[in-house]
């Protein structure tokens, strides 16, 4: 039987500590425990296993100090304690006793103290990973790593020291990851970052990511220069100043983030030449202006589009409707007016739609119908008016929805979402009305009230058209009596009839209010028909009391 050389338990659920007997198996050369359930400390005995190459405890719930016994096997040549609960400092000797080293990953600890100087000493490390860590001081120049390629400083109280570790590793050629977000980076971000390219374009430095520290000025003009940057994160930084257009020179990105700054001026059309964008986050910032129509025409983008606590202004434009596969729009807060665009129900793979606090008029579209994995809408304090749509109750995976404070009315739906309170916000709008008792709301009247007020506006209509025409009658009436009456013919006065008061009680019907037809102080005007006749007649009676 072959002796051991590689003992591959990862992700195998164990559990419990390390045998220290397993430091005996000296022919070990790959031990790979990673992603376990193993707890404890590491026995110093692994340590002694004279040709162990690889060491691999990675994503387990160890703690503890790491033995000096394993800072000190220089066969080592992959080095991973990642996502434990490691205590100490990194060993000040440490590029000293592993001069092998090709990868050493300690992120996601408890490690404290400096990082070593020593570090320059490991001309053969490709990646170091000291991440998510309470790593304090100043980074020390690297640029001697002839060979590394990923450089992870990320969430310690690291310091820049007029930056010259960032000049230093111009010098690594193989760099194509380099991210220090979250430590206590200040002042301005040096030229030479935008010389941080290797020798051969086409394996130039693919992400950079200095966000959460302190930077301040204007974002350099050579970081447009990395062409072929995939990632840029300057979030949450003092950065200042305008957006070049020459940042449509990543046509390579994917992701850009360069939120939560103090960037100013106008979003640039230039922008539109991203192609391969996926996520876009310009918010928190002082940037003005239209949306430019090019932005929306990156259909690539699917992760989100934040343009939210700026100042932009104008109406979303109608391009939206290119986004077809945007998962996330959030352009709150801003001073945008016009209405919800109808082209905004084509994006059939929104999940989250913030759009509150701006100037916003008009409708809720019925194309909003069609967003049926929709999860979140904010829609809040703008001017929208008209009904609730009903199809919002539709919704299966809606789990919140605010359109408070606009000036919508009458009935909510009555459905999915609308039956959780907790997750509904309809405050601020006076018009509305609900079928139960819920959310503070009104009842809606019934539909039986409804309708009687509906007919008892036809009746008005109906009478005051019955009205004009009976005193458009009246007076034609009373125009004819008066020229008959000022030019009376013979033959007429041969063919006038007297009639009995007899005949006058039965042609209106003893007087009816039916029929007559107008009434002042001085008489009455009647119209009937007399016995015999097939012409009707006006007739007036005079108030003798009067």
């Amino acid at each position: 039987m072959d002796a051991l050389q590689i003992l591959n338990l990862a992700g195998n659920l164990l559990s419990g500590t390390i045998p220290a007997s397993l430091g005996n198996v000296s022919s070990l050369c790959f031990l790979l425990l990673a992603q376990n359930n193993l707890a404890g400390s590491i026995p110093e005995t692994l340590g002694q296993i004279p040709n162990l190459e690889m060491l691999d405890l990675s994503y387990n719930r160890f703690s503890g100090y790491v033995p000096a016994t394993l800072y000190n096997a220089s066969s080592l040549t992959i080095f991973r304690l990642g996502s434990n609960r490691f205590t100490g400092q990194l060993p000040s000797d440490i590029g000293h006793s592993l001069p092998n080293l090709e990868t050493l990953a300690m992120g996601l600890n408890g490690f404290c103290g400096s990082v070593p100087d020593s570090l320059t000493n490991m001309s053969k490390l490709q990646v170091l990973d000291l991440s998510s860590n309470s790593l304090t001081g100043v980074v020390p120049s690297l640029g001697s790593l002839a060979n590394l390629s990923v450089l992870l400083l990320g969430d310690n109280k690291l310091e820049a020291d007029d930056w010259a570790f960032l000049t230093s590793l111009t010098n690594c050629t193989q760099l194509l990851i380099l991210s220090a977000d979250g430590n206590i980076l200040n002042g301005s971000l040096p030229k030479a970052v935008g010389k941080l390219s290797t020798k051969l374009q086409r394996l130039s430095l693919a992400l950079l990511d200095m966000g959460q520290n302190m930077l301040s000025g204007p974002i350099p003009l050579t970081v447009w220069n990395l062409r072929n940057l995939v990632v840029l994160k300057l979030s949450m930084n003092r950065l200042s100043g305008q957006i070049p257009s020459t940042v449509g020179n990543l046509v390579q990105l994917s992701q850009l983030h360069l939120d939560d700054n103090e960037l100013s001026g106008n979003i640039p059309a230039n922008i539109g030449k991203f192609k391969r964008l996926l996520m876009l986050n310009l918010s928190v910032n002082r940037l003005d202006g239209f949306i430019p129509r090019e932005l929306l025409n990156i259909s690539s983008l699917s992760l989100g589009l934040d343009l939210s606590n700026n100042n932009l202004t104008g109406p979303i434009p109608q391009e939206v409707s290119n986004l077809i596969n945007l998962g996330l729009l959030n352009v709150s807060n801003n001073k945008l007016s016009g209405g919800l665009p109808y082209e905004l129900g084509q994006c059939v793979q929104l999940q989250s739609l913030q759009i509150e606090r701006n100037m916003l008029n008009g409708y809720i579209p019925q194309s909003f119908s069609a967003l049926k994995v929709i999860q979140q809408i904010d829609l809040s304090e703008n001017n929208l008016i008209g009904q609730v749509p009903q199809y919002f109750g539709n919704f299966s995976s809606l789990n919140y929805i605010n359109i408070s404070y606009n000036k919508l009315e009458g009935p909510i739906p009555t459905g999915g979402i609308f039956g959780n309170s907790t997750a509904v916000f309809l405050q601020g709008n006076k018009g509305l009305c609900a079928a139960v008792a819920i959310f503070g709301l009104p009842i809606c009247p019934t539909t039986s009230a409804t309708k009687k007020k509906i007919n008892a506006r036809l009746l008005l209509i109906i009478t005051a058209l019955i009205t004009i025409a009976l005193l458009s009658i009246i007076c034609v009436v009373v125009t004819v009596m008066k020229r008959t009456k000022t030019q009376p013919s013979e033959n007429f006065k041969e063919t006038m009839k007297r009639v009995s008061y007899g005949n006058i009680l039965k042609a209106t019907n003893w007087f009816s209010l039916v029929n007559r037809i107008s009434s002042s102080h001085t008489a009455s005007v009647y119209i009937g028909r007399f016995e015999f006749e097939t012409d009707l007649v006006a007739i007036k009676v005079f108030h003798l009391s009067e």
